[in-house]
């Protein structure tokens, strides 16, 4: 997994403004984004089976975890619902940090678009809400995960102002 950071998040940008020629980006006036809800569970298991195919949690597990989640005002998870349908997903999670310039970072997790609406724009609005969101939550450093073969991913993240950073280890 790579990490990519940005100090200043990009400009606000409204869904209705799209600069990705794409079949269905005329498509996606009305969509909304929101902060997921226990309603969102099942639509999130399908999502995460694209963005990781080989795990699959199940719903009693994911609604135990999604409840935690909720719980917390640092966490949140994100979805973009276009035709009362989630298509697309991010966690945020906010933390306090004492190294540098003491100050609070959060990280963008778990990022997924439904195939066939990616290249449609979903994405960088779902990130670009994302950030503005954990701006006005007073984040000065946001960083957004990504396995190392999402190339395309990270080309949008380093067109949103982010920039590589390191890399993130995992124990299991």
């Amino acid at each position: 997994m790579t990490m990519a950071i940005a100090h200043d998040g990009p400009e606000e940008d409204s869904l209705e403004k799209h600069e990705v020629d794409h079949p269905a980006t005329h498509a996606l006036e009305g969509a909304i984004i929101r902060s997921a809800s226990l309603l969102d569970l099942a639509a999130l298991q399908e999502l995460y089976k694209i963005l990781i195919p080989d795990e699959s949690p199940n719903l009693s597990d994911m609604e135990i975890c999604f409840r935690n989640i909720l719980s917390s005002p640092l966490n949140d998870v994100l979805v973009f619902e276009h035709e009362q349908n989630v298509v697309a997903t991010c966690q945020i999670i906010i933390y306090e940090n004492l190294v540098r310039t003491p100050a609070r970072k959060a990280t963008i997790d778990s990022v997924v678009v439904h195939p066939d609406l990616r290249g449609a724009g979903v994405g960088k609005a779902l990130i670009k809400e994302a950030v503005r969101r954990l701006q006005e939550q007073g984040c000065k450093t946001i960083g957004v995960s990504s396995g190392f073969r999402r190339d395309v991913a990270h080309e949008l993240y380093m067109k949103l102002g982010f920039h590589r950073h390191g890399y993130h280890y995992i124990l299991s």
